[in-house]
């Protein structure tokens, strides 16, 4: 069980939260498309990305 928290405990330590805020501000409800790069310096273990791929904007 101690091998498993550690792991777990690891991994919280090396996640990041990433915010955007659009330039368009048109409030028309339409999806807006959002893509996310990584782009690791050489080196690093594998990395993963787990972002949403989009969002609707809100309504008036």
């Amino acid at each position: 069980m101690g091998d498993i928290a550690t792991r777990i405990s690891a991994e919280l330590r090396n996640e990041y939260v990433l915010g955007y805020k659009t330039d368009d501000t048109r409030m028309d409800g339409k999806w807006r498309k959002v893509k996310v790069k990584l782009s690791p310096p050489p080196g690093l273990p594998q990395l993963t990305v787990h972002a949403r791929l989009g969002y609707y904007a809100p309504l008036q």
